[in-house]
């Protein structure tokens, strides 16, 4: 997206490549909030990709699983008697695996962008859940560096 801004970083009518949560983009400057960083000291953008760990999930689930089972034994060779109580405790493990599973289904990736100057030093970095937004400012910054040395900045 290029959007002018009369009063932006730079010269009048500066372009804004990307402008979504509180992040702009221009062809001199990227700004994250308050603070603002020169497009030219830029050197490296790094993307990474952090997946789940879904070790937990998987212990809850089969932690769940045998908890079931071994409720159902003691129900079938009646050291439990299957009564209210039985109920109560089978409705319960079955809640409860049904939301560790929902739990384990719904735990996402996260996405970082990093950006370093010259020296490899640490200028910012950027984390979301969303991957086409790490994406589109990815390629924002990508544009602008382009533009930047194409405009001899």
């Amino acid at each position: 997206m290029v959007r002018l801004n009369a009063s932006g970083p730079g010269s009048a009518g500066d372009a804004y490549f990307f402008d979504e949560d509180g992040i702009k983009v221009s062809a001199t400057h990227i700004e994250f909030g308050k603070y603002t960083y020169v497009l030219k000291y830029l050197a490296a953008i790094k993307r990474s990709e952090k997946k789940p760990s879904r070790k937990e999930c998987q212990l809850a689930i089969v932690f769940t699983i045998i908890a079931l089972l071994t409720l159902l034994i003691y129900i079938f060779i009646g050291q439990l008697k299957f009564g209210l109580g039985a109920v109560v405790y089978l409705s319960f493990g079955l809640l409860a695996f049904l939301v560790s599973s929902l739990v384990c289904k719904q735990m996402k990736a996260s996405y970082t962008l990093t950006f370093s100057n010259a020296q490899g030093e640490l200028i910012k970095s950027v984390t979301g859940r969303d991957k086409q937004f790490i994406l589109r400012l990815e390629k924002a910054v990508k544009e602008a560096i382009s533009r930047s040395v194409d405009d001899g900045f």
